[in-house]
């Protein structure tokens, strides 16, 4: 290796070898010093193949760049950054790819990226592996917010408290994407946001919940546009049964939303719990296995494709939902109401449900919910007659045609679900 101090020119500028300042490849002798030698050269640090030693540095006005993240076996040829306790410190303005973080501590674990305690940044991250340490990326504040993240094509694993901690004022465009995070005690926590993305990643085998999101009186900033979008979460809570996602949010309107995700294999019924939460709201799109646990004020609009034609349906597993104008029948706007569920037999009878305050024709949908098909039994026109500002009664025969065919078993107990329009 050359010993002269050299740089090389890449895509984004000029970068200075972190071997040309004396750091040692085998992850033996501390590098402190040669990166700190390396950043007064040039503000972007190459680290080539190798595993070099780093413990409490400060990470602000850095970026550092590695050769590869070498995997869950961490591989050869591959770029390693470890040591025990902290591995950065005082995060702020830095980036950082293609590398493995670790902590090699015998005893208590560290941070491997502890984040100033200022309104700041993190990263860009990206094409990283985080292994073993309390928490992978960690910041703390009641006070200050993180404005501006992205965190991409990453994966975490093995921490003993959180894998991502944001305990802190407030989440300001923020996203994760295409990341994997595995065999955490917990997953992601996020104190509070205004505009977060977690997006095309997967969520599995942590020994509790996969993602907690609180909000206190401490931390009182609201809870708006946190979306989770085409994930995947399987099998958390492996040694305590915990939800996979756990929603604590007491501030009022608060929004969550989940877009194409799925819950498999989930050690609770209720994959996601509200039952800390009051007022909030929450919206769903072609989810697979979602459930809820929910409290007095959470209202669930649940909208999946497909269910009429190539429009969408509404439907709420028995809970209140808010209206919505999403497309129902042709052109048709829905005003989603209560959903009625009840077991049939030969006649079924819908139960008094919200209507409106005069007499009126209505679409009424009728689905079949004891199977997960949620097939579509029958779409009518009927007179609706209003008593007391409450529907009465509707009765439908299943003793033939489309509907009887349609609910296999001729007279067995099915579970039907009603929702309606007024026309």
């Amino acid at each position: 290796m050359s010993l002269t101090k050299t740089s090389f020119s890449m895509i984004n500028g000029t970068v200075a070898n972190i071997l040309d300042y004396g750091a040692d490849p085998t992850g033996v002798a501390l590098c402190n010093t040669a990166l700190s030698a390396a950043k007064a050269i040039c503000n972007t640090v190459y680290f080539p193949p190798g595993t070099f030693r780093i413990e409490n540095y400060n990470l602000e006005d850095l970026r550092i760049i590695g050769a590869g993240g070498g995997g869950p076996n961490y591989g050869v040829n591959t770029t390693i950054i470890q040591g025990s306790g902290d591995i950065f410190t005082e995060a702020n303005n830095f980036a950082i790819s293609n590398l493995t973080i670790r902590n090699t501590a015998s005893g208590t674990l560290g941070k491997l990226i502890q984040v100033k305690d200022i309104d700041t940044g993190i990263g860009p991250i990206s094409n990283c592996n985080f292994f073993r340490a309390a928490y992978h990326i960690y910041h703390s504040s009641a006070t200050k917010t993180i404005v501006g993240a992205a965190i991409q094509g990453c994966q975490f694993r093995e921490a003993t408290i959180y894998s991502r901690y944001y305990a802190n004022a407030g989440l300001f465009q923020y996203s994760e994407t295409d990341c994997y995070t595995q065999a955490n005690k917990r997953g992601l926590f996020i104190q509070s946001t205004s505009t977060a993305l977690i997006s095309a990643s997967v969520f599995e085998f942590q020994d509790e919940g996969a993602v907690y999101v609180v909000n206190t009186t401490v931390f009182s900033d609201v809870i708006r546009g946190l979306k989770f979008q085409n994930i995947h979460f399987e099998q958390n809570g492996n040694v305590t049964p915990t939800a996979d996602v756990t929603l604590n949010i007491t501030l009022s309107l608060s929004k969550v939303e989940f877009d194409n995700c799925g819950f498999y294999a989930s050690t609770l019924a209720g994959n996601v719990d509200c039952t800390g939460s009051s007022d909030l709201r929450i919206f769903e799109h072609n989810c697979q296995d979602a459930s809820y646990n929910v409290s007095a004020g959470t209202k669930i609009t649940v909208v999946n494709q497909n269910v009429v034609g190539g429009n969408d349906g509404v439907y709420t597993n028995g809970m209140s939902i808010a209206s919505i104008g999403e497309p129902l029948v042709s052109d048709k706007g829905f005003s989603a109401r209560d959903e009625i569920a009840t077991t049939i037999s030969g006649t079924v009878t819908v139960t008094p449900v919200p209507a409106p305050s005069s007499n009126a024709s209505a679409l009424v949908l009728v689905r079949d919910r004891t199977t997960s098909g949620v097939a579509v039994l029958m779409m009518t026109d009927t007179v609706v007659s209003v008593v007391s500002s409450t529907l009465t009664a509707i009765t439908f025969s299943i003793s033939g045609g489309f509907l009887a065919a349609q609910t296999t078993g001729g007279t067995a107990s099915r579970i039907l679900a009603f929702n309606y329009m007024t026309t």
